[in-house]
């Protein structure tokens, strides 16, 4: 499997876009945590891997 990777920091509002329609929104951010919006067609699969690592 071909992956590509990009590390940003961003704002809550900001919002990054892929090229297959893909819409990555950060909501809101308070300590270790982050609510992120996805949006995204309706044929792409949206998985959550949970890592049990304590932050």
């Amino acid at each position: 499997m071909d992956e590509s990777t990009l590390v940003l920091e961003i704002r809550p509002g900001d919002t990054v876009v892929t090229r297959s329609g893909l819409k990555l929104e950060l909501v809101r951010k308070s300590g270790n945590k982050a609510r992120l919006r996805f949006v995204a067609p309706k044929d792409e699969k949206i998985e959550l891997i949970k890592s049990h690592t304590p932050a």
